[in-house]
């Protein structure tokens, strides 16, 4: 198993664990802030298993761009974190 593939299924375990933190919190007291973490973990989380899957599949994926993604989407949650 490639260094790629085990990081990725490491982030994709965090990512799933965060989301049920993040949700507990909604339903612990209804919140914004944790609904757009949750999504924000979501949206991470199904990124990764298709990256999972391309990998698996043997289909080539550009990771600067799957990188570069992810940067942007944790600058973006930062933003709104700070903004708020």
């Amino acid at each position: 198993m490639s260094i790629l593939i085990v990081l990725s299924i490491v982030i994709l375990l965090l990512s799933l664990l965060f989301l049920g933190l993040s949700i507990a919190m909604i339903l612990r007291k209804y919140t914004v802030r944790g609904t757009i973490i949750s999504i924000f973990f979501l949206i991470l989380a199904v990124k990764y298993l298709v990256f999972l899957y391309y990998e698996f599949s043997g289909i080539p994926v550009n990771i600067t761009i799957f990188i570069s993604g992810d940067l942007v989407m944790i600058i973006a949650l930062l933003g709104f974190m700070i903004t708020r």
